[in-house]
């Protein structure tokens, strides 16, 4: 249940959707961008449809000055009354002298001009520097999804509204420009500029459309088919671009294979662009990245950056067939989308690289991410009912994503992976450049496994949450991670799952999406198979993520994840690591400051750590794995900031070393290092942590040092994050994770809120109009605190301050405030008191 203040959608009846009395087929547009004044010019001529018989047509346009307009039929001037525009609902509206007729075809001509904004949507600018030189340079580029295209030109953004796409772009001669499609001609024009003209796109909706114009490096390759792929940059950083190219190659060649479709393009671009809201969006043929989700240095990049580059390319080539050739009919079936190109870029990844096990990851990156969301009463169904745009765009969360594909997940489990291939080739080849709803799949997949994946599956699309199975009886109710009394209707859920069994383990594999709670007893003898290493990593981990969440919401005693910490010693699996660092994270509240207890969870934390921070050590062996490289990092920041003053001593002298010499510092062992001496750091490492920043050339390297300047114990030094974060410093793309970052720390969680609310009114400004920007930073700050008093204030502050673009983000925010103080309250005492008695003792 959601709270009255903040309704989720929008409760208006008014239209949400364009009437469809006409549908276009064919744009030509042509735009020319101004870099100097950051404005540009435009025209569009568009074919149309008439469907019904209307006197008016209309289209949308945002902050668009349509400076001429024309409709033709037959070649014949149609009169035009008015030309109107409506800024609100962001339509443009032709009236006309005489009624088109259902049947009739027309053109309608538009001539505009816009602003390049800085704001990461519609047609937008974005700043860079190139290393010969300190000069501000600007590129122009594009993000479309979801309504970004109206604030290019007068269109019909919805993704229902397909049509053919020809683009000409008029630059000046010493920059560059791409597309969806490759250049058919370029014409210079005497005067300093040139003609651009881009080939005829595929059918496709207006949010896939995209262009860049500025100064572009690339570096390409061809895949077995003879398809073109390439990787754009700013000047200099092409060479970076080396292995996202290898991956997108691959990535290509597998998904033709797996679908039995040729990708149906000529070329496929992947363009790093310096400012970018999201990680990527994948455009049909030009697919556009935030730099540090494409590039990799081999000097510098770590094996996390490199796996988080392959998963992301991997995602955003399966939308090339999910999403692009078959779309969602509107954004309430975004998962369609998203879950699936999830899922598929895990099944991507780990067929390009098996020894990186990266299904296992899927636990703590998807799965355990669902489960966290959709733990709340706020959150939302993955399927939910149609509504506005700005209500839909919230829908760009891990319900959406994460819970998406562990559903699919879960079918691809039940239905078998052959039936399950067999099912998605006919569901993209019946659906091909249209539009589609979930029944749509669920059609093709029972059509393959003969199974009734409609009936199973709407248990989980269609309703919000999901259960906690009681392991002795098998009976199920929804689970709420803040442990409120169910609702009448909460109380009547049902889902349709299977569960399978091991070594008195159930859900074995962690592919039902549920919770499974055990009687006090069997939870200690688990916790003694824990230590035994009875069980799979996949299966230590649910059973990690399982109590302390079950704890939190009022099901399993608190002190008992202290036991299951302690039999988790020496743990020498990376993902049962990240549940344990979870759970660690979890306690620390719990603990009160300055006191035995404190003293005695810290050496509690550090004999769980001990041995395997004494196999890792901390340089690379001949014999690490994958999973080893990741490992590493992880439980040496966390020894070093538990006070282990040999980690802390040997992170500093690291660090040092790094000062000078810019290249010393292995890169895996960078945000560890950089993270303990923050930590355990003063003014001078604030001073120097913020130069290195300043100087940082790569997206990578800022990043790492962003979330160290968060990681300061002085409130001063945290205030001083907070004002270099929101200065010009720091790219807004960055802003959510360096207020999250400061946010994380128990030492700045309030500085943080405060400062986002002192400085709301830009922060709205700057990610108000993007995809999901808001929402994120939004979350990122207020999920870390902690009294019920805090959600008062928020609550108040939102009702003071109304931001429907992100009401969804405050809700969750709301819930988890107050689950946190709850958690507060219901855990301390027994936490303490096994701390202060004998089991919480360590020799």
């Amino acid at each position: 249940m959601r709270m009255d203040i903040f309704p989720y959608g929008f409760s208006s009846p008014e239209r949400f959707r364009l009437p469809g009395t006409v549908v276009p087929t064919h744009y030509r547009l042509t735009l020319e961008p101004n870099l100097k004044n950051l404005t540009f010019i435009g025209s569009v001529e568009i074919d149309i449809i008439v469907r019904e018989k209307t006197d008016t047509v209309m289209l949308h346009a945002k902050e668009i000055g349509v400076t001429a307009a024309s409709v033709k039929r037959g070649g014949n001037e149609v009169p035009i009354r008015a030309v109107q525009q409506d800024i609100k609902k962001m339509e443009l509206s032709l009236d006309l002298g005489e009624c088109l007729n259902a049947g009739e075809e027309a053109v309608v001509s538009l001539q505009f001009s816009g602003v390049l904004n800085d704001q990461m949507d519609g047609f937008y600018r974005s700043k860079y520097t190139v290393a010969s030189s300190n000069i501000p340079r600007t590129l122009a580029t594009t993000q479309f999804e979801e309504i970004g295209a109206r604030r290019a030109f007068p269109c019909f953004d919805e993704p229902t509204a397909k049509a053919e796409f020809d683009v000409t772009l008029l630059v000046p001669c010493e920059l560059d420009a791409v597309s969806n499609m490759p250049v058919l001609e370029t014409t210079d024009l005497g005067d300093g500029r040139k003609r651009m003209r881009f080939g005829t796109s595929p059918k496709m909706s207006t949010y896939l459309l995209a262009f860049t114009v500025g100064e572009i490096e690339s570096i390409e390759g061809r895949t077995s088919r003879g398809t073109i792929v390439r990787v754009l940059t700013t000047p200099g950083k092409k060479e970076q671009g080396r292995f996202a190219l290898d991956v997108g190659i691959r990535a290509l060649e597998f998904y033709e294979d797996y679908f039995c479709i040729p990708y149906p393009l000529p070329k496929l671009d992947m363009a790093a662009i310096p400012d970018f809201a999201a990680g990527a969006m994948e455009n049909w043929g030009l697919i556009t990245y935030r730099e540090s989700a494409l590039l990799v240095d081999p000097a510098h990049s770590s094996a996390a950056t490199k796996q988080r580059v392959a998963i992301v390319v991997a995602h955003e080539i399966a939308h090339q067939w999910f999403g692009n050739l078959v779309t969602m009919d509107w954004w309430n079936q975004l998962w369609l989308n998203e879950g699936f190109a999830t899922w598929m870029e895990y099944h991507a990844v780990d067929a390009l690289f098996p020894e990186w096990n990266i299904w296992e990851q899927f636990l703590d990156t998807d799965h355990a991410l669902a489960l966290e969301a959709d733990g709340l009463q706020s959150t939302h169904a993955i399927e939910v009912p149609p509504g506005s745009v700005e209500a839909m765009r919230q829908n760009f969360d891990a319900v959406s994503y994460s819970k998406g594909g562990s559903v699919i997940r879960m079918i691809h489990g039940m239905i078998g992976p052959e039936a399950f291939r067999k099912g998605l080739q006919t569901y993209l080849v019946r659906h091909a450049y249209g539009n589609t709803v979930t029944e749509d799949l669920w059609a093709a997949l029972e059509e393959a496994s003969g199974k009734p994946v409609g009936k199973i599956m709407d248990t989980w699309t269609k309703q919000p949450g999901y259960p906690v199975v009681n392991a002795d009886t098998g009976e199920h109710q929804r689970f709420l991670v803040s442990g409120a009394p169910l609702t009448e209707a909460e109380a009547k859920q049902q889902w349709r799952f299977e569960l399978s069994a091991k070594n008195g383990k159930s859900n074995a594999g962690q592919t039902a999406l549920v919770r499974v709670n055990y009687a006090p007893e069997q939870w200690k003898e688990l916790i003694e198979r824990v230590h035994a290493r009875a069980f799979a990593p996949i299966d230590r981990f649910g059973l990690v993520d399982d109590l302390r969440m079950l704890a939190r919401a009022g099901h399993a005693p608190p002190d008992l994840i202290l036991s299951l910490l302690r039999a988790s010693r020496g743990e020498p699996s990376y993902l049962v690591w990240k549940a344990l660092r979870a759970a660690l994270k979890d306690i620390l509240p719990l603990v009160p400051r300055g006191t035995e207890a404190e003293r005695n969870f810290n050496l509690l934390a550090r004999d769980i750590l001990r041995s395997v921070v004494t196999r890792l050590d901390w340089e690379r062996m001949p014999n690490d794995t994958h999973a080893d490289t990741l490992l590493r990092p992880l439980v040496l920041e966390l020894y070093g900031k538990f006070g282990d003053e040999r980690t802390v001593t040997e992170a500093r002298r690291r660090f040092g070393e790094h000062c000078v010499n810019k290249g010393s510092l292995e890169p895996n062992l960078r945000v560890a290092v950089y993270g303990i001496v923050a930590h355990s750091g003063g003014k001078e490492t604030h001073a120097t942590l913020t130069d290195l920043y300043r100087t940082a050339e790569r997206s990578e390297e800022k990043q790492r040092y962003l979330t160290a300047l968060g990681e300061f114990q002085e409130q001063a030094l945290l205030e001083e994050t907070i004002s270099f974060v929101l200065s010009n410093a720091v790219r807004a793309q960055d802003v959510p994770s360096g207020l999250g970052a400061v946010a994380e720390n128990p030492h700045g969680s309030r500085i943080a809120w405060e400062a986002m609310a002192a400085n709301w009114k830009e922060i709205r400004r700057q990610f108000g109009p993007g995809i999901m920007l808001l929402s994120r930073l939004v979350e990122n700050v207020l999920k870390h605190l902690g009294t019920f008093k805090e959600a008062e204030e928020v609550e108040e502050f939102f009702r003071q301050n109304p931001a429907p673009e992100a009401n969804q983000a405050v809700a969750r925010a709301l819930e988890r405030i107050r689950g946190q103080a709850t958690w507060v309250e219901r855990g301390r005492e027994p936490v303490t008191a096994w701390l202060l008695g004998s089991e919480g003792r360590v020799d």
